[in-house]
């Protein structure tokens, strides 16, 4: 186990080191901001709370914990069925004599790596919770946290092996934590009690991974081997479907590089599939809120389609929904920036069209006035086309390496609404300066 550790303290060390002494500078900068002001933050609205009555250290921090839980516990699966597959250190490392130890130190290693733009973001709350609560309830709260993700996918391999189909055991996974943090919300607001029922399920889930680690550990290289499969593309349909047959809606200087875009996003199925959901939950959401919350129909519609818009945007640094981009493309062809950048932005403004039309629909059945509607549409509309804008300059930026991309992704956007939202000119200028900036680096590294 040793020597796999210090494999991957290597790795992570010799990765660092070949980033630029620019870029290491820019993310040391803008984490530190990051985590000073939220830490700054969290602590005030940590003390505020304490200070109310029949709040303890511990059930402030049991509450915090079990939030965060759920957000970490929630794609497990997804991470072993999808992403644990094509892992290189799991398919070098396979045909090694490796011991339960080092196999489960393996998946742990793989798991927490996904699990990394989680640990950035919870960093400041668990310091904010040593600074309010005490070291005693942020030890109690990280070996907590460390357990859970252990036994997520401890949980996760337990169910494959028995029920030998992946929607199931998906299925008996979502129960099982479903049932979990149901008890734990329930014993925690009507009783005190929830400390103890935590030692409980502590100590079952370490007796459970000790005895049946020990017995199925060697089954673990043949269930990831089932699911190393390729993408699977989509119908005849879409394949009959080429370049040559494709409609002539855009100038000759794009067209190739839009086609080229639409075409690999259509064929992938699992491309597809995503869309779909996302359009059939937006509308799920917006029907509930025409009846459970009428009142505030036109800010819930604003929030929810800005988060759905950030969120569903993710899946663009996610090899699983689309590649990333080959380097013969920004390094070799003879291409001008502009026309990579719009038939990029382009492609993908196609999803953002058709939800803001459903948007304009709901909101002339509700009634509302012209003005506001166009200020809603509007509104949504820019945020949309910044997204999808910082989406292509650091696409750009980090070409060869997605999962990168996407963690400045996220980093981006949450420093640009933390930013505007508490200093209403001084935020947007600087967020306007970063972008100008990312947007001569990325100019750069597609010309030179």
């Amino acid at each position: 186990m040793k020597m796999i550790l210090k494999y991957y303290v290597l790795q992570l060390k010799n990765y660092w080191c070949q980033l630029g002494m620019r870029i290491r500078i820019e993310i040391i900068i803008l984490f530190t901001i990051f985590y000073a002001f939220f830490s700054d933050k969290l602590v005030t609205y940590f003390n505020s709370v304490l200070n109310q009555p029949n709040t303890t250290t511990f059930g402030l921090a049991a509450l915090i914990l079990h939030v965060i839980l759920i957000v970490a516990i929630i794609p497990t699966p997804f991470i072993f069925f999808n992403l644990f597959p094509k892992q290189n250190g799991l398919i070098n490392l396979q045909l090694q004599p490796l011991s339960r130890t080092n196999t489960l130190t393996l998946l742990i290693i793989h798991l927490f790596k996904y699990e990394l733009i989680i640990f950035l973001v919870v960093t400041p709350i668990f310091t904010a919770l040593a600074i309010s609560t005490g070291i005693i309830s942020l030890l109690y709260s990280l070996f907590l946290f460390i357990s859970f993700l252990l036994f997520s996918l401890l949980i996760i391999f337990f169910f494959i092996i028995r029920s030998k189909k992946k929607s199931l055991s998906i299925l008996y996974y979502y129960l099982i934590f479903f049932l979990y943090f149901l008890l734990f919300f329930v014993i925690y607001w009507w009783s005190n009690i929830f400390f103890y029922y935590n030692l409980l399920v502590l100590l079952l889930g370490w007796i459970f991974l000790y005895r049946y680690w020990r017995a199925q550990w060697i089954l673990s290289d043949s269930i990831l081997l089932r699911f190393r499969t390729s993408i699977r593309r989509g119908g005849p349909y879409f394949r009959k479907l080429t370049y040559h047959n494709f409609p002539s809606i855009l100038p000759k200087s794009i067209r190739p590089f839009f086609v080229k875009d639409i075409l690999g996003y259509i064929r992938n199925r699992k491309y597809m599939r995503l869309k779909l959901a996302t359009l059939l939950l937006y509308l799920v959401l917006l029907i509930i809120i025409e009846i459970y919350f009428s009142q505030h129909y036109n800010a819930l519609i604003s929030l929810i389609t800005i988060l759905l818009v950030w969120e569903h945007y993710s899946h663009q640094f996610n090899e699983k929904y689309v590649m990333k981009e080959p380097r013969c493309i920004i390094k070799v062809l003879p291409i001008r920036y502009h026309q990579f950048s719009i038939a990029k932005f382009l492609s993908e403004f196609l999803f953002i069209f058709l939800m803001l039309g459903i948007i304009f629909l709901s909101m002339v059945y509700h009634r509302l006035p012209l003005p506001q509607i166009l200020e809603i549409v509007a509104l949504i509309l820019l945020f949309s086309m910044f997204v999808l804008y910082m989406i292509i300059i650091i696409r750009v930026i980090f070409y060869d390496n997605p999962r990168f991309a996407g963690y400045a992704y996220h980093f981006m956007i949450i420093f640009t609404l933390v930013m505007s939202y508490n200093f209403y000119l001084v935020g947007p200028i600087i967020t306007i300066l970063i972008i100008l900036y990312l947007q001569y680096i990325s100019y750069r590294q597609f010309v030179k």
